[in-house]
This record gives structure tokens, C-alpha cells and sequence, in this order.
């Protein structure tokens, strides 16, 4: 059993919490408690919701790794994908509505890796991060292929912060930027800032293009202020799916405006049918849709596997509103085109060219 670093807090304890450390933090300014466009956050501070996904494992790493091998085994012993059969074995739990992806990782030879890396950093698995994980050794594996060991990193809808906690802890952020909205960047910036105390968080509009800065936070209308050749890893996971048509595309010009030469864009999102538009209509969202360009190389494209695993295989959805995951470079050079295309579901310790790919 997990215990939680702490269950919830209100909008007065995170200030403490936030007053007790060092750094130019002005909580009322910087995360805009008061801000009527941070509903996201104020909502769940109402509620007592808010956590930090960082947890503590409080029984002996062996014992964690059997009870995770053990939770696969049953799985695979279910007959059938019905929701109800694995809640059978599993109950309502997180692990039981997450075991799609855990035996997806283990099928393909991640689950170890997996279970080693919670083990270092002493936390405890959720769906969220067993994807985020998957998603992050396919993001360091293209890097690899590229020989980047650090890269400036911008993230659309960062959500509570699990893709810089996880890139943070691997060491690969040379810079990091946040575009999302008032509550969510308050989210996600607190949940960095309690991970990692030291860092130096930047919320100033005036300071967007300053290459000190190593983790910036700026709500979207600031993206068109940002300089060109600023990004080099531009990533995404189900944020441009909630949103209109219009909006994707604003999005799409920004991140190709400001991408570097070799710049790599990662993103998973699912359809969403009869999104209603800001005109009052609806438009089918489609991921395939996307505005990318054809001067990109692609380097994956296809069903997001740990997706269809998660909603597919264990809560017996029927899949049509499938994750889209594609990987892509822009603005390539002929070494980039010479890659070729891979396949999704890496082996051993390398990405896989799909045949006749290159």
C-alpha cells in the first residue's frame, strides 16, 4: 500500500507551503489564486483534490516487485477483456483499471525497466505514469537516434507535471516550457517546485526569450511571443483532442514557428466526436486530421498501443475513440529523411526500423 507524501491541501496550505521555500515565488501573482480563469485549480482546491503524484513506498522494494509481477500474472489469466471480469480480480482500484498497461509492459519487455525506475525514485505507479513512461523511453530512444543527449523541451497541457518529472529525473531537460491554462500551470508548476525544491521556476512574460531560464510556465496567448529555433522537443498527450479547430491550428503555426532544424514533435490524442466549436458547432477531431506539414520526416505513426492496451483491453471500450501517437521531425535534413520510419513498441535497448523502412 501506497501512502501519499500528503492526501489534499486548500488554497491556504499551499501558500504555507509555498512560503516556506526559497525563490522568487509571489503566489497570488505567479499562480493566480485569484484569477477567475483558474477554475481547474480553484475547483479542486474547493474539494480538497489537489495532490502531488510524488508518493512513498512504505513496505520493502521486493515485495512491491511481486505484488506488480503478481498483479500481471492474474491478468493474463483473465478470459476475455470485459471490465467486469477484471474487476473480478482487481476491484475499483487504480491497479485494477490500469492493468491494461502494466501487461503491456510486460509483454513487451518494459515491465522490469519500469519497476526499477519507481524503485529508484521511491513512488508509487499510476496509469498516468505507467503511459508517461512507455512514452518517454520512445521520446529518449528518437533522441538517441538523433545524438541529443539534452534538449529545450515544449510542453502543451502539462497537466500535473508527469513528462518534466520523468525527463527531470532521466536528465535530458536543457530548458523546459509550459504553455497551458492558469490552473493547470499552477498544477503543474507546484508539483515541479515540491519534486524539485531547488529549481528556479519562471513565470515572467518579460523573460520568455531569456536562454537562462530553465523552467518557464506562460499561459497560451503568450506562445506567439516566443522567438523562432527556441524548441527542440515539442510534446503533447491529449490536449489538442479538447480542442477547436481553430485553436489546433493557431497551436500548429506556433510550434513550427518556433521549432529548431531537427526538432521533434511527439504526440498522442484521441478522436473526440461532436467537439462543439467556439461558433456553437460541432466538428469530428480527428488526430489524423492535425494540420502537420509534408516536409516533416515521420518517424512513427499509428493506434497509440498503450492507449488501445488501457481502454481497449481492460475497461472493454469499444475502440473508436482511438489514440493517435506520431513522431515526427521538422524542419529535417537529409540525415534526418535517412532515419526511416519505427515501429511503436520498442525492443532491447534500441528503437525498430519497420521493414523496408529508410
Amino acid at each position: 500500500m501506497c501512502e501519499p507524501v500528503w492526501e489534499s491541501l486548500d488554497s491556504h496550505f499551499l501558500q504555507a507551503a509555498l512560503e516556506t521555500r526559497a525563490g522568487p515565488w509571489d503566489v497570488e501573482k505567479d499562480l493566480n489564486l485569484n484569477d477567475p480563469t483558474s477554475d481547474i485549480l480553484l475547483e479542486k482546491y474547493k474539494n480538497g483534490r489537489f495532490g502531488s503524484f510524488s508518493y512513498k513506498l512504505n513496505k520493502p522494494d521486493g515485495d512491491f516487485v511481486l505484488d506488480a509481477q503478481d498483479k500481471v500474472n492474474k491478468y493474463k489469466n483473465i478470459k476475455g477483456s470485459l471490465k467486469n471480469e477484471v474487476t473480478k480480480v482487481f476491484g475499483n482500484s487504480i491497479a485494477g483499471n490500469s492493468s491494461g498497461e502494466l501487461l503491456f509492459l510486460s509483454d513487451i519487455g518494459m515491465l522490469g525497466d519500469y519497476i526499477e525506475f519507481i524503485k529508484k525514485l521511491d513512488i508509487c505507479p499510476s496509469n498516468t505514469l505507467y503511459r508517461y513512461y512507455y512514452y518517454s523511453t520512445l521520446i529518449t530512444r528518437i533522441l538517441a537516434l538523433l545524438n541529443k543527449e539534452k534538449v529545450r523541451i515544449l510542453e502543451i497541457g502539462s497537466g500535473v507535471g508527469f513528462m518534466p518529472f520523468v525527463f527531470e529525473t532521466l536528465g535530458i531537460i536543457e530548458s523546459y516550457t509550459s504553455i497551458d491554462l492558469s490552473g493547470m500551470m499552477g498544477y503543474c508548476a507546484f508539483n515541479i517546485s515540491n519534486t524539485f525544491p531547488d529549481v528556479e521556476l519562471n513565470f515572467d512574460p518579460e523573460k520568455l526569450n531569456d536562454e537562462t531560464c530553465k523552467w518557464n510556465f506562460i499561459k497560451p496567448d503568450l506562445f506567439p511571443k516566443i522567438g523562432e529555433n527556441k524548441f527542440d522537443l515539442v510534446i503533447n498527450f491529449n490536449s489538442f483532442m479538447e480542442m477547436d479547430q481553430k485553436t489546433v491550428r493557431l497551436y500548429f503555426d506556433n510550434i513550427y514557428r518556433t521549432a529548431s532544424q531537427g526538432c521533434t514533435f511527439f504526440n498522442s490524442n484521441r478522436v473526440n466526436s461532436a467537439l462543439r466549436q467556439s461558433d456553437g458547432s460541432a466538428f469530428f477531431s480527428n488526430p489524423l486530421s492535425y494540420p502537420y506539414r509534408d516536409s516533416d520526416h515521420v518517424i512513427a505513426w499509428d493506434i497509440d498501443p498503450i492507449s488501445f492496451a488501457g481502454r481497449q483491453m481492460v475497461r472493454g471500450e469499444i475502440p473508436r475513440h482511438n489514440g493517435f501517437l506520431r513522431a515526427g521531425i521538422i524542419n529535417p535534413t537529409d540525415k534526418h529523411r535517412a532515419l526511416g520510419t519505427y515501429t511503436l513498441v520498442p525492443h532491447a535497448e534500441a528503437m525498430v526500423a519497420r521493414p523496408g523502412a529508410g
